[in-house]
């Protein structure tokens, strides 16, 4: 071990300290051992051979395979049911004869709440895990085309985007009755109503452009973005709207107009969007 005296000026203070460097050194030997064993041990384990089995032959035609499992899944047939099943709806409106646009009109508001209201109970995650619990409740005993069946529960979001289609469908014939309304002045004299009736056209019209699959896909955070953001907001220019045909509505009987909150009860489009709160 060494030991260093100097002395230095502490140019802070003025004056001079006295600065002990302690130097140690230090002598390291290096041990080295050398062996080498070598054992070659040898394992003569017999080589398993399983018997493959043939596939099966396919049962049914190349089209046939691709419309079931691929093009017409069951995804799409939900969906395609839902959609196919309000189609037959709105051309059965169309064409009943009814001229009256304040005829179809109630037709339109209530088909649309009516599927919208499925496409978001079918989301909420009470119902949701209640139909899981449901479908998990069934036996392992059960027959096996049964519990196959009851698998089919996971292609659930045919019936969300059927729905929600449909309703977007149903809420554009609704928008254009109400604009065609304002323009003649039968029951809609003020400009706000179909205002805000296209401004939540708008954010549907957004909101599926976003989820479709190839959209989707390729753009998934702007479809979560616009799904949460846009739902929220058609949640408050919903209700704006809601209130304002309420009022629209019960300022036709201009001898005893009834209350406004009882006006808006009688709307099956309140009870629809209601669910939005639980």
């Amino acid at each position: 071990m060494d030991t260093t005296h100097s002395f230095e000026k502490d140019v802070e203070k003025g004056n001079d300290c006295k600065t002990i460097a302690i130097t140690e050194k230090h002598s390291f030997s290096s041990f080295s051992s050398t062996s080498t064993s070598s054992t070659a041990v040898e394992h003569s384990q017999p080589q398993l051979t399983q018997a493959e089995e043939p596939v099966p032959p396919k049962r049914q035609a190349r089209i046939i395979r691709y419309l079931r499992h691929t093009g017409l899944n069951v995804y799409r047939r939900i969906f395609s049911i839902v959609f196919l099943a309000n189609l037959a709806g709105l051309v059965g409106l169309l064409v009943s004869g009814h001229s009256s646009i304040l005829t179809h009109m109630p037709y339109a508001a209530n088909a649309a709440a009516a599927n919208f209201l499925v496409a978001i109970l079918i989301r909420q995650d009470y119902i949701f895990n209640m139909i899981f619990r449901v479908c998990q409740l069934v036996p392992l005993s059960a027959p096996l085309r049964l519990r196959r069946i009851l698998a089919k529960v996971y292609e659930h979001g045919g019936m969300h985007t059927g729905c929600a289609i449909a309703g977007t469908m149903w809420f554009i014939l609704l928008t254009v009755l109400i604009v065609v309304n304002f323009e003649t002045g039968a029951i809609i004299h003020t400009p706000i109503v179909p205002i805000f009736t296209v401004l939540l056209l708008i954010i549907f019209l957004v909101m599926c452009v976003f989820a479709h699959p190839a959209i989707r896909h390729r753009f998934h955070n702007s479809f979560e973005f616009t799904h949460r953001f846009a739902g929220w907001c058609s949640i408050v220019v919903f209700w704006v709207d809601l209130v304002l045909i309420a009022d629209t509505v019960r300022l036709q009987n201009t001898t005893t107009p009834e209350p406004l909150g009882i006006a808006l009860v009688k709307l099956p489009a309140f009870w629809g969007r209601s669910n939005y709160f639980f």
